[in-house]
Formats: structure tokens, sequence, C-alpha cells
């Protein structure tokens, strides 16, 4: 019986963990969305880039920030990276969404979507 208990136990509280994460996603989602508008409307795509990394920096359990247009061209993108290690993947993923070469890969062509390895 207590195994029984114990697994409804974590079941409840994995329940609650998810609804709470899933209402602070959309609470932050549609906080971002009031700002990000005028800035996508005067293409402000700098300032767009900025808004993502601003908001990782200042929420330390956000993992990555990325916003993409209806193209699906990312016109901002943050990864919480942490150490040389993670700049580095940071550098790669960014260079990936941007369509643009790798650092430090002269001629590398980056993957399709799809088949991103990061």
């Amino acid at each position: 019986m207590s195994t029984f208990a114990s697994q409804k136990t974590l079941k409840t509280i994995e329940a609650h963990l998810r609804a709470s994460i899933e209402d602070r996603g959309s609470r932050l989602v549609t906080n971002q969305a009031l700002g990000l508008r005028d800035l996508v409307m005067d293409n402000a795509f700098s300032d767009v880039g900025r808004l993502v990394e601003r908001t990782l920096e200042e929420d330390k359990q956000l993992v990555y920030g990325l916003f993409l247009d209806e193209e699906h061209k990312a016109w901002g993108f943050g990864h919480a990276a942490r150490g040389d290690q993670g700049r580095r993947r940071l550098e790669t993923a960014r260079h990936r969404w941007q369509g643009r070469e790798e650092p430090g890969r002269a001629g590398h062509r980056p993957p399709r979507a799809g088949a991103e390895r990061v």
C-alpha cells in the first residue's frame, strides 16, 4: 500500500509542477508578445535580440529564448550558456539559426533545418 500511495502522491506533485510551469510560460509569452509587437512592426531586429537576451539574464530558470518570424527566421536567440563550452555551443547554434557559417569553420555549410546537432 505504501508504494501505491507514494506513486499517487508523486503523480499529484508532477501534475502541480507541470501546471505551474505552463502557467508561468503562458504569462511570460503573453508579456513578451506585448513588448515584441511594436519592435516587429518597426523591424527592430537588434532590439528583439536584446529583449530575448535580457529576459534570459533576468530569469535564471529559463534555458533558452528564441523569437521566430512568420517565415521561421530567427530574430533573437539566447541560451543560458555557462562556461566556455556553453558559450561556444551558443555561438554555433546562433550562427546555425541565422544561416551563417559557424565560427572557426571556414567554408563549412550549416546543416539543413531538422538535421542540426548542438
